[in-house]
């Protein structure tokens, strides 16, 4: 079996499609790296900030500030941004990523206090912290338990998350596109004819294609985030802010999600369910592939199958269908839209984030195992012309 696994995997990767769709990726992989970290908010103004002498300004905030999350640690937060903001009000101001996102969310929505920064400024006066009744954090609904909330830098996170969502379709296209040729290649070329004469033919090879393709596709999920993560290690200042809870993010303003999780951890749980998410992709593109008369007709059906919940749930935008479209893995995508889904408490099918992640996993692991037995079953109950 190992033997048929390693001619079948050296038959995949030795073809042109499969190194033309391998070139092309890494081109799409470096322009998700560039926009989704150089050209980013926060690595935009990163870069800004150093050219104005403020290098590294919102890390520098956030590990000054990193620690226990109370109504103190906020008021100390937001006096050091206020402070830092009439400072600079002769000249550019730096933009703290930090502080903005909590100032947002802290101060009185009935106040301009920009504003009155500024009026202050022009009478060289100096608007003081005290003066400013901010909003406590019990009243914004954050969740508590029985250990403190801990805050730390958390847009570097944020957007490692919306970068890890675009990988993570550039490799369901990837695998799509290789695991498409896996048995519609035999059948363009007619050698089905051959293959299930042979002893093995209906057995061990149909298995060992199966097992390849999927083995395949681990190693590009693997070897894409892989690089994604390094990437992200020495862009955004290694792992800061990887203990800071998830409620503290305020780029996400997950503040009442219900799990008492930091970002990393958060971090693996999107790729366990984009891990069992690929593992349905690929299933159902070697059902396609058994079905299908040629690899580029596979490849147009299943990438079709891929999108096309991604339009339908522009159209049912509620009901039992919406939340079955959510299922599916071009609408797992979005870290952000998939936890506060998961964790509303009418929003999906249980009331209970636990429930609903284990039951989508289930689900996806299950839709797998299903597509591989009926790939199997075809192809070894096929009728050779």
């Amino acid at each position: 079996m190992i033997s048929i696994i390693r001619f079948e995997m050296a038959k995949i990767v030795k073809t042109k499609r499969f190194i033309g769709s391998l070139l092309i990726s890494v081109l799409v992989l470096s322009g998700i790296f560039i926009i989704g970290f150089h050209y980013s908010q926060l690595g935009a103004s990163e870069v800004r900030n150093q050219e104005l002498g403020f290098n590294q300004l919102s890390r520098k905030k956030a590990n000054a500030h990193a620690g226990v999350f109370n109504d103190q640690t906020v008021r100390l937060i937001l006096a050091d941004y206020i402070a830092d903001y009439q400072n600079n009000s002769g000249g550019e101001q730096p933009f703290d990523q930090f502080s903005y996102n909590i100032a947002n969310t802290f101060f009185p929505k009935d106040r301009d206090i920009y504003l009155e920064m500024i009026a202050a400024n022009k009478k060289k006066q100096t608007l003081k912290i005290d003066q400013i009744k901010l909003t406590p954090i019990k009243k914004i609904g954050f969740s508590s338990f029985s250990k403190p909330l801990i805050i730390g830098s958390y847009s570097n996170w944020s957007e490692l998350f919306k970068v890890t969502g675009s990988v993570f379709i550039l490799i369901s296209v990837l695998v799509i596109i290789t695991g498409s040729t896996v048995f519609a290649e035999d059948t363009a070329k007619k050698m089905n004819q051959l293959l299930f004469i042979t002893k093995y033919g209906r057995t061990k090879m149909l298995r060992a294609k199966i097992y390849t393709a999927t083995v395949l596709s681990l190693f590009i999920f693997l070897v894409a985030h892989g690089l994604t993560f390094g990437y992200f290690y020495y862009h955004y200042y290694g792992m800061d802010g990887w203990n800071g809870s998830i409620q503290t993010n305020f780029d996400l303003k997950l503040f009442n999600f219900p799990l008492e999780l930091n970002h990393f951890q958060i971090y693996l749980m999107i790729l366990i369910l984009q891990l069992a998410s690929l593992l349905m992709i690929v299933g159902i593109t070697l059902l396609i592939s058994a079905i299908a008369k040629t690899p580029f007709s596979a490849v147009i059906i299943a990438t079709g199958i891929f999108f096309l919940p991604k339009g339908l749930i522009l159209i049912f935008t509620s009901g039992v269908l919406n939340k079955l479209l959510y299922l599916l893995p071009i609408n797992l995508y979005d870290s952000e839209k998939m936890l506060t889904l998961m964790s509303a408490k009418q929003g999906f099918f249980f009331n209970q984030f636990n429930q609903n992640f284990i039951m989508t996993i289930c689900i996806l692991l299950l839709t797998n195992l299903i597509s591989n037995c009926f790939t199997y079953y075809k192809l070894q109950h096929a009728y050779i012309e």
